[in-house]
C-alpha cells in the first residue's frame, strides 16, 4: 500500500488529491511547488494524512466524509492536520455518521490546542445523519478547528428535517 507520496514540480500550479483508501492508506504528502496556486484534498473516509507543504503557500482545501464513529480522538487529529502548516485553509466535511460521543467535559485534562483558525467551514448533511447529536459535533468542530465562518448548507427542503443544535 502507497502510504507517503512527494511531489515536487516548480511549474505546477494546481493539484487535486483524490485519496482512494482502498487503494492507499495515505500517511504523509509533501508538496514542493512554488507555483502551486490551488490545492485540494478529498478522503472518502476519516483518514487524514499528515500534509507537509514546501514552497507552498496557496490556501489548502480539505475535504473529509465523517461515516465513521467521531469521537474525541477523531478531533485531536484533524487539529493536527489543521496545524502542521500555515496556509489558509477550508474544510469542508460530509456528515453521514451515525454516533458523535464527544462531550466537551471530557476535555478538562486535555490541553487546549494550539491558536489556529480555519478560514472556512462547510458541513453537508446527509438525510440519514439527521437523527445525530449536532450539538456535540459542532461543539468538538468549533473546538479543533475555530473556524472564522461556519457554512451548515442541509439541502433540505422541509422544516420539519432541520437539524437540532
Amino acid at each position: 500500500m502507497l502510504e507517503r507520496v512527494k511531489i515536487s514540480a516548480q511549474r505546477l500550479r494546481m493539484l487535486t488529491f483524490d485519496a482512494c483508501e482502498k487503494l492507499l492508506k495515505l500517511l504523509e504528502l509533501e508538496i514542493d511547488s512554488t507555483n502551486l496556486s490551488s490545492f485540494k484534498y478529498r478522503s472518502l473516509e476519516n483518514v487524514f494524512p499528515m500534509i507537509f507543504p514546501k514552497n507552498a503557500s496557496c490556501p489548502f482545501e480539505l475535504t473529509f466524509t465523517l461515516d465513521n464513529l467521531v469521537d474525541i480522538l477523531w478531533f485531536l487529529k484533524l487539529r493536527e492536520v489543521l496545524v502542521m502548516s500555515n496556509q489558509r485553509k477550508v474544510l469542508k466535511l460530509t456528515v453521514i455518521c451515525e454516533k458523535v460521543p464527544f462531550n466537551l467535559e471530557d476535555l478538562r485534562g486535555i490541553t487546549p490546542p494550539l491558536s489556529f483558525e480555519l478560514e472556512l467551514m462547510m458541513l453537508y448533511v446527509r438525510i440519514s445523519a439527521l437523527s445525530i447529536d449536532y450539538g456535540s459535533l459542532i461543539d468538538g468542530l468549533l473546538w479543533s478547528c475555530r473556524p472564522k465562518q461556519l457554512s451548515l448548507p442541509t439541502g433540505l427542503k422541509s422544516r420539519k428535517k432541520c437539524i437540532k443544535v
